[in-house]
């Protein structure tokens, strides 16, 4: 069983996703926090394994409590709920000890899914954002059928190793791919925005 502090200022969202893991899986949520200052309050006396973080709460700046949790609670694994996955990205390149960024409106079962990933470990690139004003069909009329088989992998499986697994290659050679369509795709500084350094 993994413990779970979910941080988050919306009392409904905090309820729901406590509903959402309370018997389904193997994660259990242990504590609650509504602002950032609450949430450094209960990382000092609450051990958990992992901590679904909503970026946008009263208190310092996220990336402030990002740093100072890498230092203070370097195996306290982080999965970023956000609305924006751009914003909640950056966080996965700049904190080893962030694992995800999801974005708010994924499915509940993806979600969990996901979650579960994270405390075993893995991380979890299992959405890959688009910028504004760039249309599915047309990304889809640029990309190889072997891209667009990595990107459907990639956005069926709740980790990266999950999809490199299905497609029977190394995370390596995943990210090199990735890294190919992002070229395609003309968004190389998207990618580095997503993906922690090699």
């Amino acid at each position: 069983m993994f413990d779970m502090i979910v941080a988050d200022d919306h009392p409904l969202t905090r309820a729901g996703l406590r509903a959402l893991v309370q018997g389904h899986s193997d994660l259990r949520v242990t504590a609650e926090a509504s602002d950032y200052h609450e949430l450094l309050r209960l990382v000092e006396r609450q051990a958990a394994d992992l901590l679904l973080l909503d970026l946008r709460m009263p208190g310092p700046e996220p990336e402030q409590v990002l740093e100072l949790l890498a230092r203070s609670h370097p195996d306290l694994k982080v999965a970023i709920l956000s609305g924006s996955l751009a914003e909640g990205a950056r966080g996965l390149s700049a904190f080893p000890n962030v694992r995800a960024c999801l974005d708010k409106s994924v499915p509940p079962q993806r979600l969990l899914c996901a979650l579960q990933a994270v405390a075993r470990g893995e991380t979890c690139l299992n959405t890959i954002p688009l910028p504004d004003g760039v249309q599915p069909l047309r990304v889809a009329s640029l990309l190889s059928a072997d891209q667009r088989r990595l990107l459907s992998a990639l956005q069926e499986e709740t980790s990266t190793a999950q999809a490199a697994r299905e497609l029977q290659i190394s995370l390596q050679t995943l990210r090199e791919k990735v890294a190919d369509i992002y070229d395609t795709l003309n968004l190389r500084h998207a990618l580095e925005d997503l993906l922690p350094p090699l």
